[in-house]
């Protein structure tokens, strides 16, 4: 059982057999009121095999010579098509998919990524 908060980040992405799930309940990004108005706490079962990815959002504001920016369906379907990988070389995938979408462009922000394998 995971029971989770987003914090008003981007969703982390749980790919359990090529479905995508993302973990979007919460509550309002911390520090914008004094006192949070509410705080919901998702709740899932997972199964063995199961990734999970957090992400900044430096990851999907990259954009490509068109500038268009790489956006989080783009970065899921890269998890599905290496979920399969070890999180060492998935990781490493994802950032060679992302450095080849936006060619010579540069990075607009921090890129940084969490990632795990419930087993």
């Amino acid at each position: 059982m995971l029971k989770y908060i987003n914090a008003g980040h981007n969703y982390p992405i749980l790919v359990h057999k090529k479905n995508v799930t993302e973990l979007n309940t919460g509550c309002i990004a911390l520090g914008i009121f004094e006192e949070l108005p509410s705080i919901q706490v998702g709740e899932l079962t997972i199964e063995p095999n199961t990734v999970i990815m957090c992400y900044t959002d430096g990851m999907v504001e990259v954009e490509n010579e068109d500038n268009i920016q790489f956006q989080s369906e783009r970065l899921a379907q890269a998890v599905v098509e290496n979920s399969y990988l070890n999180m060492k070389a998935m990781n490493k995938a994802l950032f060679e998919t992302i450095d080849e979408y936006k060619g010579s462009k540069p990075y607009p922000d921090d890129t940084a990524v969490l990632s795990l394998r419930i087993i």
